[in-house]
């Protein structure tokens, strides 16, 4: 069982201290915070139906931009998983979900100018 509260992705947060953080402090923190994204995303992933028995209020901060990119994101990472699942990793259909999903990763990093955390 997960003892989470909460998650909570705030893009506005991330943006503000890119404008505040010298260099390293700044590479600290957003090593910090995609490590962080990534257990998230994780938890997000599992509550969307991947044998996880459990639910947490997730709260997705931002503008729309940022927060639309990464619901494209973390859609195309379950739409995948579902393929592979479904079809295998050797299916046509499989390499065109992961085509889209690195797409959708591609929008998500240049809107963000953020990492993907997962992959």
């Amino acid at each position: 069982m997960y003892d989470v509260n909460e998650v909570t992705i705030d893009f506005d947060e991330i943006r503000q201290k890119k404008k505040e953080l010298n260099e390293e402090q700044l590479n600290e923190f957003l090593f910090s915070q995609t490590a962080a994204m990534g257990a998230s995303i994780k938890i997000l992933l599992g509550m969307m139906g991947f044998g996880q028995d459990f639910s947490i209020p997730v709260k997705i901060k931002g503008n729309s931009r940022d927060v639309g990119s990464f619901t494209r994101a973390l859609k195309g990472e379950r739409r995948h998983m579902d393929a592979a699942k479904k079809y295998g990793l050797n299916d046509p259909k499989t390499y065109k979900s992961k085509a889209r999903l690195d797409k959708a990763i591609a929008g998500f990093e240049k809107t963000t100018g953020i990492k993907w955390m997962i992959g």
